[in-house]
């Protein structure tokens, strides 16, 4: 069965476009990050054409569920993330339902990602008895910010029919990387690659996967080779699931 793909490049957070490998390594260290907060604060180096745009045209669009969206002035930066979602409706008579979260290569990633152009730093697979790609405000929501550069943080929800799964995922910029989902908290060392199997008690349960570095193009394919995995397949298909 064919199933719709939602691949977000969203250049509205990039703020002019992708950086690409520059000819000089960038280490981003304790003096960076000071630097960062001096620029938060200092009015004088806000980008005030950005900030406008994310109170009058931003903001109204992220009508999601879960946390706000706050509109805080910032700096000028250069950050390419995007986010996708895709689908598995015959999974041995179950539906399983991913997300994931990507950043392009930058100036502060450039040497982990070496000859890669984009890493997808967290990849959430959900077991749903519920999934509308037509209705996605009411079944599903996603997006990710890039407004904490070099950070990057996403985050989504899916309704099931009796619960909802919301996370939240973050990579920092010296590569601290965690996750929450419904409050449980995730240390992404351990695997980028969350499996969520609610049950039928109003429970979850959850499995944790490496995840070798993956350019988004190739997500897809991993996932799909990752749930014919015997161990995969006894956990989603284990008694108790919805």
């Amino acid at each position: 069965m064919k199933t719709k793909i939602s691949l977000l490049l969203l250049s509205l957070w990039c703020n002019a476009g992708i950086l690409y490998a520059q000819t000089e390594k960038f280490v981003w260290g304790e003096k960076e990050k000071l630097e960062k907060i001096k620029k938060l604060q200092d009015s004088t180096q806000w980008d005030k054409e950005m900030f406008q745009g994310d109170l009058t045209q931003t903001r109204p669009k992220l009508e999601q569920d879960g946390m706000n969206f706050g509109v805080f002035p910032g700096f000028k930066y250069k950050q390419g993330l995007g986010a996708g979602t895709n689908a598995e409706r015959n999974y041995f008579g179950k539906t399983l339902y991913w997300n994931y979260f990507f950043g392009e290569k930058n100036n502060v990633n450039q040497e982990y990602l070496k000859d890669k152009n984009s890493e997808v730093f967290f990849t959430i697979v959900i077991l749903t008895d519920t999934l509308d790609f037509s209705n996605e405000k009411y079944n599903m929501a996603y997006n990710v910010v890039s407004r904490n550069y070099p950070d990057k943080l996403g985050n989504g929800l899916l309704k099931t029919k009796n619960n909802s799964i919301e996370y939240t995922a973050f990579l920092t910029g010296d590569r601290k990387q965690f996750a929450l989902v419904n409050l449980r908290l995730f240390d992404l060392d351990q695997g980028r690659l969350i499996l969520i199997a609610p049950q039928k008690d109003g429970s979850l349960r959850s499995m944790q996967l490496q995840l070798p570095l993956t350019e988004y193009e190739k997500i897809n394919d991993h996932i799909r080779s990752v749930i014919k995995q015997d161990e995969v397949k006894s956990f989603f298909l284990a008694k108790g699931n919805i």
